[in-house]
């Protein structure tokens, strides 16, 4: 009964699992428009929305005025009554913190502030300070601060001492200043450079979040509160800035009044500090990191506690995500916690799903959910990923691979950015792509959203069972080994040093927190790591816990540690305690995440890689097999090639773009190994096919060929029709017919002997129409629709049905 429920939930997920798309409301709105919108969106299986004011707003609708408010709950009560819910954003437009520039308006002395370094020869006095800077410390110092001749502390400086002048000495003065940093705005005139952009914030300034609270979120309670804790389910906050937008990070530090205090009670000293500019010597990276811990935990305490304790206390849940990839110490403060893949820094082929410090961003999310105990874990996702900068080519099948990549990681909620509101004029290219109505995929956008409910759905209220942490900090997140686990199909999760003392207990040789178990931990690098966590590894490690240690500071770690010089020798260490939950050699496209939902253990299985997947896998595991299909709902049984060592195998057939969600339990019905198929000759249908336009055009083709070729074509974005007669028998004794369109720019919708077969959206463009085909083929049509970037980019991609197309006959 158990897992007929689970099956039901799975056909169809509900509302709840919906995608939650950015809606760029970025021209003068029409309400009309918007609710004409709203029941586009429904219809496509979109039962959600972050309400988004964007770049293109008219100036006449101001920011947080009367008429935006009463825009504002006209969309709320058509959501409710759709039965659709809402996040609203809280800012006007990003970073958050400043309120469209009203907190600096409210009191200049809440401007984003920085820390600069200023440096005379020894000797010279400094230079009068500017309008609102003040010293911080001063040094006398030796050496030019570089790998040569590290920069080291002859003494502390006096305020206003004058020092003798020394041959290869210098004075260097640390001094708060404004960072005069801005941030996006919502009217023409007011991005990044321009005059009316609105000056950032000072976020580590408590009195300044303060100010944004009351001018944001106590408005948006006084104007919409009785939609919160129903329609309107969270807040939705947006990689808040430090030193705000323009500005150069490597003159300029992040700073607030009163920070040195602070610094040095968590560990710092002003010394610390010279190393975020010169090489200090061997403490630089330790001193560095401090520096970065100690901005983050101000930072939560500044600016994310206050934000987070307000939504708490009004319902409502505080989503969002922090300014970087790898910022896991502030998803504590989230209800939902967050991240954002944009400006594609991951993208298929290759390894850059797992090569680089943005590599993180899935599991920073979803690991800082599963330790605080959240539901629920969100990816502001699709944003600027079209290929080398050239946004509207992002393609269906990018857009697949970036699903898949979030939640093979965990990932249970999706921010798509975005659905614009109108593309007129340089609103298109404002953060393109549009991945909602005004692409050419939208007709078929339900395919996206339906199979996203249902992975959606498989990641919440499920465990995963990795039994292994990579430790990070709370601005730390090492990569390199995870790329290798990742490889070697180990799942892994990132665990916050601080939560070790915190919130971690010891079960004999395992780290237990929340729902999870952990054998192994990998510190790649420990520079970050404190006395206490240090403590809490030595005490796991005598307990027969296994730690593995590849990189900085391993005097910090048990003497026991297993030792490794590279991160490619981490598989090997781990071998004899954490053995992999799928077994498949030479896949390192192969992703796995092993989960337990509802009494049952679920195996995903993603392939990230180009490249079909197609060998023998072992699961480790008993029972019987059940393959989920989460683009249809269906569940059928998968058979078992063998059972040794402890586990189950089976053939592991995963093409590139594509899933495969396992259950694995004596309950599942067995299967025995089907006979293999066996060919009985293919047809090439190449010749003779019909191409006809929606604006009436006819082609007749003796070969496919791209409609770049064909006259006045080359710019065109939309839909062609190939239609082919044909009279093509099926072998007797067939079992199996398969139509393989070969290669297809971009979508191919198809229908054999008259009757509609599917949608694929990316290759492989292989359809089964063994139902429709009968004993005779007599007639194909394909609709294919291209690139929207040729009509809005003048790209001129190649587009169209390119071939060959064949249809193959198995026995």
């Amino acid at each position: 009964m158990r897992t007929e429920r689970l099956k039901r939930e799975f056909r169809n997920p509900g509302a709840e699992y919906s995608m939650f798309p950015f809606w760029f409301l970025n021209d003068r709105l029409s309400r009309e428009k918007l609710a004409a919108q709203l029941d586009d969106f429904q219809a496509k299986g979109i039962d959600g929305f972050v309400l988004h004011p964007r770049m293109g707003l008219p100036e006449d609708l101001e920011y947080f005025g009367e008429a935006y408010f009463s825009l504002v709950r006209f969309l709320l009560e058509e959501a409710e009554r759709r039965g659709m819910h809402a996040v609203l954003y809280d800012e006007g437009m990003y970073p958050s913190g400043s309120a469209h520039g009203m907190v600096v308006r409210a009191n200049p002395a809440y401007a984003a502030r920085a820390l600069r370094k200023e440096t005379v020869p020894a000797g010279s006095p400094f230079p009068p300070l500017g309008k609102g800077e003040r010293a911080e410390a001063s040094f006398l110092c030796a050496g030019d601060g570089d790998e040569t001749r590290p920069l080291s502390v002859v003494r502390p400086l006096l305020p206003g001492e004058k020092t003798d002048a020394r041959s290869g000495f210098r004075a260097v003065r640390l001094i708060s200043t404004f960072s005069r940093g801005t941030i996006r705005g919502v009217h023409f005139g007011e991005d990044d450079g321009e005059p009316n952009a609105p000056a950032a914030a000072d976020l580590l300034n408590p009195d300044s979040v303060k100010k944004f609270i009351e001018l944001t979120y106590d408005r948006y309670a006084r104007e919409a509160g009785r939609f919160f804790g129903g329609t309107v389910i969270a807040l939705f906050t947006d990689e808040p800035s430090l030193l705000g937008r323009c500005v150069d990070e490597r003159r300029l530090k992040p700073w607030t009044p009163g920070f040195l205090n602070f610094y040095q009670s968590v560990g710092g000293t002003a010394e610390d500090l010279l190393a975020l500019w010169y090489d200090t010597g061997p403490e630089a990276a330790a001193q560095r990191a401090r520096f970065g811990e100690a901005l983050s935990l101000r930072l939560e305490q500044a600016y994310y506690r206050q934000l987070s304790e307000w939504c708490e206390a009004h319902g409502i849940a505080l989503t969002g995500h922090p300014a970087k990839s790898w910022d896991i110490g502030a998803e504590r403060w989230f209800q939902t916690p967050g991240q954002d893949i944009v400006w594609r820094c991951v993208e298929p082929g290759g390894e850059r799903g797992v090569t680089g410090p943005d590599s993180v961003v899935g599991k920073c999310s979803a690991d800082a959910a599963r330790h605080f105990g959240r539901r629920r874990n969100g990816n502001e996702c699709f944003g600027c990923c079209g290929p080398d900068g050239r946004q509207w080519e992002f393609s269906a099948s990018d857009m697949k691979w970036y699903m898949d990549w979030l939640f093979a990681r965990g990932v249970n909620l999706l921010y798509p950015h975005a659905f614009f509101y109108s593309i007129r004029g340089s609103r298109r290219d404002e953060r393109a792509p549009d991945v909602g109505p005004h692409n050419l995929w939208w007709p078929y956008f339900s395919v996206f959203s339906g199979y996203a409910k249902r992975m959606c759905w498989l990641n919440t209220d499920s465990v995963n069972t990795a039994r292994v942490a990579v430790l990070c900090g709370k601005s730390v997140m090492p990569w390199r080994c995870a790329k290798i686990l990742q490889q070697n199909q180990i799942e892994l999760n990132y665990l916050e040093q601080g939560l070790l003392t915190e919130a971690c207990s010891l079960n004999g040789p395992r780290i237990t927190i929340r729902n999870q178990s952990y054998s192994a931990v990998v510190a790649e690098n420990a520079d970050f790591l404190s006395p206490g966590s240090a403590a809490f590894l030595a005490r796991f490690a005598a307990n027969g816990g296994l730690v593995v240690s590849c990189g900085t500071r391993p005097e910090l770690l048990p003497r026991t540690a297993v030792r490794i010089g590279a991160p490619e020798r981490i598989a090997e260490a781990l071998a004899g305690t954490v053995p992999p939950d799928v077994l498949a050699a030479d896949a390192p496209g192969l992703r796995v995440s092993r989960l337990k939902k509802g009494g049952c253990d679920f195996f995903l299985l993603v392939n990230e890689g180009e490249e079909t997947i197609d060998r023998e896998a072992g699961l480790l595991t008993d029972g019987n097999l059940e393959a989920w299909d989460a683009m249809t709902g269906s569940v059928s049984p998968l058979p078992v090639t063998d059972r040794r060592e402890g586990r189950v195998f089976f053939r592991l057939f995963l093409p590139r773009r594509e899933t495969l969600i396992l259950r694995a339990g004596g309950d599942a019905e067995p299967r025995p190994v089907p006979p293999a198929p066996v060919p009985l000759g293919e047809t090439r249908v190449d010749a003779g096919f019909t191409l006809r336009f929606a604006d009436g055009e006819v082609v007749p083709l003796s070969g496919l060929l791209s409609w770049t070729e064909l006259p006045g074509r080359a710019d065109f974005s939309g839909t062609g029709i190939y239609g082919i007669s044909c009279s093509v028998p099926v072998p007797e004794g067939t079992r199996t017919v398969l139509l393989d369109c070969g290669d297809v720019r971009d979508l191919a919708e198809l229908w054999v002997n008259g009757r509609r077969i599917g949608v694929r959206l990316w290759a492989p463009y292989r359809f089964d129409v063994t139902r429709q085909a009968g004993t005779r083929i007599e007639s194909i049509r394909i609709a294919v629709t291209n690139s929207i970037a040729n009509r809005n980019a003048g790209a001129r991609l190649a587009s169209g049905l390119l071939g060959p197309v064949t249809l193959r006959f198995f026995r």
